[in-house]
């Protein structure tokens, strides 16, 4: 439980304080959750308080078409065990909750 606490501080002390004093220009963060707020503070007050907004977001018809691209793409194999699937869920959420910048539209794929 000691190790949990200890992450997330250093994982709050680098998002919050090490990553923006280094940047230069707008944050990756504020480029892909900017919908729920302004700034790395603003981003997270904004998720708790108007969660509409993310719920809104993970609604949408590309969040489903990519879970279940996914779940599929494991032979539906989380299925068999959803309680050890649990613990891929936040980081997932991270992800989900996310929109591309342009610029990672543009990229042609590779064939």
């Amino acid at each position: 439980m000691a190790l949990s606490g200890v992450a997330l501080a250093r994982g709050a002390l680098v998002t919050l304080v090490v990553m923006p004093r280094f940047r230069r220009g707008p944050s990756d963060l504020e480029m892909r959750y900017g919908y729920l707020g302004r700034g790395t503070g603003g981003i997270l007050v904004g998720l708790v308080a108007h969660p509409e907004h993310a719920l809104s977001h993970l609604w949408m018809p590309a969040v489903g078409l990519t879970v279940l691209a996914l779940v599929s793409s494991v032979g539906w194999l989380p299925l068999l065990a959803p309680r050890h699937t649990l613990a891929a869920v936040p980081l997932l959420l991270f992800h989900l909750l996310s929109t591309p910048p342009a610029d990672d539209l543009a990229i042609p794929l590779l064939a």
